[in-house]
């Protein structure tokens, strides 16, 4: 096990345990964590999801500029919603379901909603 308190800054490949990874650059976030049950997601996170049949539900509150990761831990990970929280998701008043192991970033705008970013 290896604590970390502040930043942690990797290049390439980032490995948690035995069976979560993440590959890549993950930036402008203070947060990452891994997921595999149903909640309301914070702001400047990054969810790295583990679970399918789960919902992640966008706050309620959002304020323009706020921004929010997902990726799924692997290709398994290919059938979870995004709850809108009350907002819209790319000008839709629906949920999105999410259907391909796909990372992606949302982002509030408070004229279109959440919007890919």
């Amino acid at each position: 096990n290896v604590g970390i308190g502040g930043t942690l800054g990797a290049t390439g490949a980032v490995t948690f345990g035995s069976s979560l990874s993440v590959t890549g650059v993950i930036t402008g976030r203070t947060n990452i964590t891994a997921q595999g049950t149903s909640v309301t997601v914070a702001v400047q996170t990054t969810y790295i999801v583990t679970a399918n049949s789960i919902t992640l539900t966008l706050p309620a509150s959002p304020t323009t500029g706020d921004r929010i990761g997902f990726k799924p831990k692997d290709a398994t990970i290919n059938n979870y919603t995004i709850g809108r929280g009350g907002n819209t998701i790319m000008g839709n008043a629906s949920d999105l379901s999410v259907d391909a192991a796909v990372p992606f970033d949302l982002i509030y705008n408070s004229t279109y909603g959440w919007v890919l970013a």
